[in-house]
């Protein structure tokens, strides 16, 4: 967590503090979240976050093409009939 008057840089998870931006290594300092500790976890949990996203995508999107295909062969069927019934 950054601090904007003091500059101060401290870890989003334990609050371990990190550097002062202002005074030191500003670009390194700016894009830190996480102390080298804590980074491994946030990782972890960001993958987490990111596999379980992807997993309910690709459940809505099979249940998707489930009901489309259903959709199909019912189609499918309909014409299967009307052609039979025109012979």
């Amino acid at each position: 967590m950054r601090d904007q008057e003091t500059g101060i840089v401290t870890c989003d998870f334990c609050g371990a503090y990190l550097g002062n931006y202002l005074t030191g290594d500003y670009y390194k300092l700016i894009k830190m979240r996480f102390c080298p500790a804590c980074k491994a976890q946030a990782d972890r949990q960001r993958k987490a976050f990111w596999a379980r996203e992807k997993r309910k995508a690709d459940r809505r999107e099979k249940a998707e093409m489930k009901s489309r295909l259903e959709r199909l062969e019912a189609e499918n069927d309909a014409l299967r009939r009307k052609i039979i019934e025109g012979r």
